[in-house]
C-alpha cells in the first residue's frame, strides 16, 4: 500500500493555473485545490468555499452545552415569523437555555435553544 508521504509532490501556481485554464474554472483557492489533487470538475461541483479554523482554546467554564447543543455547532433556528436562520453557535446561556447563533446575514442573539436543531457538528475547520 502506497502511504500519503509517498505520494505527495511539489507544485506550483503556473501547474494549477494551466489546469484550471484547461478545464474552464474560475481562479480561486479552492478551485486550485482542485486542480492540485487532479479531481476533474465534472465529477465535483467547483464552488468557492468559505474556511473558518475552529477555535480550540474554549472561554466558557461550561461545556457540557444546553439541550444536547454545545459551542461552535451548526444550526437552524426557527424564529416568530418562520424565518429560518442557519448558523453556528457562538454563545450559550445555560440560566435560561438560550443560544448566540451566527448566521451569514445576522448574529442573533439569545434565542431559544428549544427552537434550534443541530444540523451538523464540526470536528476541527468550519467549512460554509
Amino acid at each position: 500500500m502506497v502511504s500519503i508521504r509517498e505520494r505527495r509532490h511539489l507544485t506550483d501556481g503556473g501547474t494549477t493555473a494551466n489546469q484550471r485554464i484547461d478545464w474552464g474554472i474560475d481562479k480561486s483557492h479552492s478551485n486550485d485545490a482542485i486542480a492540485v489533487t487532479g479531481l476533474k470538475p465534472g465529477k465535483i461541483s467547483p464552488k468557492d468555499w468559505r474556511v473558518i479554523p475552529k477555535r480550540k482554546k474554549r472561554k466558557m467554564k461550561d461545556s457540557s452545552g444546553v439541550l444536547g447543543l454545545r459551542h461552535g455547532d451548526y444550526v437552524s433556528y426557527v424564529d416568530r415569523k418562520g424565518t429560518i436562520w442557519k448558523g453556528y453557535i457562538t454563545a450559550i446561556y445555560h440560566d435560561k437555555q438560550q443560544i448566540n447563533i451566527q448566521s451569514e446575514i445576522k448574529h442573533l442573539k439569545r434565542v431559544n435553544a428549544r427552537k434550534s436543531m443541530l444540523m451538523y457538528r464540526y470536528s476541527n475547520v468550519f467549512i460554509v
